[in-house]
């Protein structure tokens, strides 16, 4: 039997240490839970180092943010193996039909959703650009437009809000245009969103 770290192509993987804030764990639950699911393990750094947990511990940690830190149920299974002589703790979250939100260090409810691989608010660009990136079929968009609004985000390192970029592109695209160009460009990977506070930013790839 393989290893439970290895997943089947397309399963979205997050690891997660022990020093991980439950903030932080949860807004990764809505994400996967928001999107199309995913999971994490707990024991393991980013970078695939394996540190391991204490299976207690984490079962605690994991049924304090189940009654404090996600909003309502959602649909998931645990597991524990041993790697490399270490335990691990495994979290397999399935997509939800209802939008599972995270509490955060301030107290606040805030939803999340998992694109291109990344933890991030949801607005109705991320959204849209979450759409996108699950059609089979191309998408036909004015090539020119494009480029005329991808030049905007030259020479800006801190990246562009929404407000901003509807600013800066009211003489190229309408609004409801551009929500639609930037989720495309987000889906495409031309762009991508940071979450920054309460606010998306968008820079260049």
């Amino acid at each position: 039997m393989g290893s439970p770290l290895i997943e089947k192509q397309g399963i979205d993987l997050i690891a997660i240490d022990s020093k991980t804030a439950l903030s932080l764990i949860a807004s990764h639950v809505s994400a996967l839970a928001n999107s199309q699911g995913g999971t994490l393990i707990f024991g393991l750094k980013p970078n695939g180092k394996i540190i391991g947990v204490f299976l207690d511990e984490v079962k605690e940690i994991w049924n304090r943010l189940l009654q404090e830190f996600t909003s309502q149920p959602f649909d998931h299974s645990t597991s524990s193996f041993i790697e490399k002589n270490s335990y691990l703790f495994r979290v397999d979250i399935h997509s939800s039909q209802k939008r599972i939100q995270a509490k955060s260090d301030s107290g606040e409810w805030k939803t999340y959703i998992r694109l291109n691989n990344q933890t991030l608010l949801s607005n109705k660009i991320t959204e849209k650009a979450h759409q996108y990136s699950l059609r089979s079929e191309s998408l036909a968009f004015d090539l020119d437009k494009i480029e005329q609004v991808k030049g905007m985000f030259v020479n800006m390192e801190q990246g562009l809000s929404l407000s901003q970029c509807y600013k800066k592109c009211q003489n190229i695209v309408k609004p409801k245009e551009l929500d639609k160009l930037l989720a495309y460009m987000v889906s495409e990977k031309s762009i991508y969103p940071i979450s920054v506070g309460q606010q998306i930013y968008f820079k260049l790839s």
